[in-house]
């Protein structure tokens, strides 16, 4: 399975690029309206390959996520792309709004 949560149109692309066969995306994060990805349907019917969206998480959900982070079965640490000191926070925010890495991380 692998979890896209970061609404952007190129981690979408990634996830399918991740995904194994028989896997599944879900597209959790929240792109814009006019985001696009290109994707080549043939893997996806290759390899059985499931795509979901969802809008919203459910408790139980939150308790699955939480104990996914703290078996270690998911690596968050990798999709952090940048770690800022709390003074610099407000960049931290201007490169999300521009979509510039991943996941950034603000530093107290």
């Amino acid at each position: 399975m692998v979890i896209e949560a970061v609404g952007s149109a190129e981690a979408c692309r990634l996830a399918m690029d991740l995904v194994k066969k028989g896997g599944l995306v879900s597209i959790f994060g929240v792109p814009p309206q006019d985001a696009a990805f290109p994707f080549r349907p043939f893997p996806i019917f290759y390899d059985e390959i499931d795509i979901v969206g969802s809008y919203s998480l459910t408790p139980e959900n939150f308790r699955r996520s939480l104990a996914l982070l703290k078996s270690g079965r998911v690596d968050v640490k990798r999709m952090i792309t940048h770690r800022l000191p709390l003074e610099r926070g407000v960049e931290g925010f201007e490169m999300a709004i521009e979509g510039v890495g991943l996941k950034k991380v603000i530093i107290s």
